[in-house]
């Protein structure tokens, strides 16, 4: 493991993170950073922007081990929960404190959602942006919103405003790509959605785009519709298991959210009719087990201490194993590198 960066050097770094994020870090010295600098750090190499759906926040120590061990950039997203206000403050003081304990000096970023969207409806919108508010205040660095279920005009509408908060501060914006009937991600709506974000003056830095769905073909048309308008391509693995970088590297994809191998471990720290039923309304409704999870704000509450030292173990191997398969080891070292240099536009 390469040494930390000297005090120099981490002090220019830290002057990079975002303004929400700075306040409430106060004198820690955590590389909480936007994930558009990181992703413009690395391009041109072979490590993406791996991030980790937390199911449960016992992970959250392992994995920010894992990262140091393997010298890695990681993100870390809180699943959106609705009915949980205080969720995205909960979840950001967790990470400063496991970050704080294990003096974390690698850079990390925090993303929110995604928040999906299923209603234009005034109402929905108004506790959607409400949301918003919450995690950009909370000092996460990136907000992603899915309104592919939507029409694209309708999407973009009601998305550009969703997400104004945080293009506002500069912050990055990842949204999904929509979709057509058959729920294949569609490479010229892409195009006209971006063009609407585009002329709204909202910038978009992220496409996410669901693995299990195009194929490597239709994943590098995407990638490309996606560099016209100044985006990288962001692919969520959905299965138990993430596939090697060769299913997604070379089709451009440059940020990687897997939950699935994480979400296993929380799932068997449950009781078996609980599991069987997540995992049942998860096929059922096509929303990640993970987001299910975090409707109940802390599912390991209830369990013994034992089993969730476990997840917190099982958490540090599994990110361990996903940052090599990755290509991601070195990654938080030359993305420090870089910044440091040539930290401006």
């Amino acid at each position: 493991m390469p040494p930390d960066p000297p005090p120099a050097v981490l002090e220019r770094i830290l002057a990079l993170r975002p303004t929400s994020a700075a306040t409430r870090l106060g004198d820690s010295t955590l590389p909480l950073l936007n994930p558009r600098d990181l992703a413009r750090a690395l391009e041109g190499g072979a490590a993406p922007l791996v991030c980790v759906p937390v199911a449960a926040v016992e992970a959250i120590p392992g994995l920010l081990r894992a990262a140091r061990d393997q010298d890695a950039v990681l993100g870390l997203a809180a699943p959106y929960r609705p009915t949980h206000r205080d969720a995205p403050d909960a979840f950001f003081d967790a990470v400063r404190a496991a970050a704080d304990e294990c003096r974390h000096v690698r850079p990390v970023f925090l993303q929110a959602g995604p928040i999906r969207l299923t209603s234009a409806e005034p109402r929905e919108l108004q506790l959607r942006a409400d949301d918003v508010y919450r995690f950009v205040d909370a000092g996460f660095s990136l907000l992603s919103v899915d309104a592919s279920t939507l029409v694209p005009e309708a999407g973009v509408l009601v998305a550009s405003e969703l997400v104004r908060a945080a293009a506002e501060r500069e912050l990055s914006v990842e949204i999904a790509a929509p979709v057509d009937e058959s729920g294949r991600a569609d490479p010229v709506a892409l195009e006209t959605c971006l063009r609407g974000f585009a002329a709204k003056k909202v910038e978009v830095r992220f496409v996410r785009v669901r693995l299990s769905s195009p194929d490597a073909a239709s994943l590098r048309a995407l990638a490309e519709v996606a560099g016209r308008f100044g985006a990288w391509l962001s692919v969520e693995a959905l299965g138990p298991t993430v596939p090697t970088p060769e299913a997604w590297g070379p089709a451009g994809a440059r940020k990687l959210d897997a939950g699935g191998p994480f979400t296993r471990l929380v799932l068997g720290a449950l009781e078996p009719e609980l599991r069987a039923s997540l995992e049942v309304r998860a096929k059922a409704t096509g929303v990640a087990t993970w987001e299910l999870l975090a409707q109940f704000g802390d599912p390991l509450q209830d369990a013994a201490p034992r089993a969730r030292e476990k997840v917190e173990a099982l958490s540090y191997a599994e990110a361990l194993d996903l940052l090599e398969r990755a290509g991601a080891r070195g990654s938080a070292s030359a993305s420090v590198a870089f910044l440091a240099e040539r930290a401006g536009y």
